[in-house]
């Protein structure tokens, strides 16, 4: 190898070996970035329903409130398909109750 050669040679490996530097150094930047956002205070927020949305008159709106604690349904009877492990059984009317505000409502089961 001639001199000339072993000198881009050298230079060559010296900017590959800095352009990995960079490279490593931009995904952590790039990471970090990421962690920093995910932990915006937007993204904790609590949910709210403008019912707005819904009508030009939010009194003619119905209560929505249920919707920001996550609770997706009212307290009733339904009629829902039972499965057990992974096999249909049958189609009933159950009734589901409040349960605790983390869980919602629950079904209220009976021994048949």
């Amino acid at each position: 190898m001639s001199y000339l050669n072993l000198r881009l040679y050298q230079r060559n490996t010296q900017c590959l070996h800095i352009r990995k530097h960079r490279l490593a150094g931009f995904f952590v930047r790039l990471f970090v970035a990421c962690a920093f956002a995910a932990q915006t205070p937007l993204s904790s927020a609590e949910l709210y329903f403008n019912p707005r949305f819904l009508a030009d008159d939010p009194q003619a709106v119905a209560d929505l409130s249920r919707f920001e604690n996550g609770q997706e349904l009212p307290p009733g009877t339904y009629r829902v398909d039972i499965y057990l492990n992974n096999g249909y059984m049958a189609t009933r009317d159950v009734t589901f109750n409040t349960g605790d505000s983390e869980q919602g409502i629950v079904p209220c089961l009976t021994r048949a």
